[in-house]
């Protein structure tokens, strides 16, 4: 992974976060026709739903800086079925403040797609931007 300072970091829009639009009140209900898949770049096996989109912090899409320098951008889903996560939850260097997280990584072919969050009741999965389809 290319490890860059938050001065030289140019934003990949070539992708835009499956989910980014949520919808509102006012709007009609998704229906399964119009509820697109989130599928895993490298093995295009299932993840999750767009509309299984969050946004905590008030942002669907989130930008960080892990203590190595590596940038991660992500976007948050409330369920991703086709992720599993491994190892014990740790609030070592979190994102999410007061948030736990564990590595996910994908049912199908074991990539490194994010982390799954969690605190008290409330949880959620951050999975890699450019990891997703």
């Amino acid at each position: 992974m290319l490890t860059i300072t938050r001065e030289t970091r140019q934003p990949d829009y070539s992708f835009s976060c499956p989910g980014k639009l949520l919808k509102t009140n006012d709007q009609e209900d998704l229906t399964p026709a119009r509820d697109k898949g989130v599928f895993c770049r490298a093995c295009s096996h299932l993840l999750t739903r767009e509309s299984e989109a969050v946004s905590p912090q008030g942002s669907h899409e989130h930008t960080f800086f892990n203590p190595a320098g590596v940038l991660y951008e992500l976007c948050c889903f409330a369920k991703a079925p086709g992720v599993v996560t491994t190892g014990l939850p740790s609030t070592e260097f979190s994102w999410f403040a007061g948030y736990s997280w564990q590595i996910g990584y994908c049912k199908h072919c074991g990539t490194h797609l994010g982390w799954h969050f969690s605190h008290t009741g409330h949880a959620f999965y951050g999975l890699i931007k450019k990891k997703l389809m």
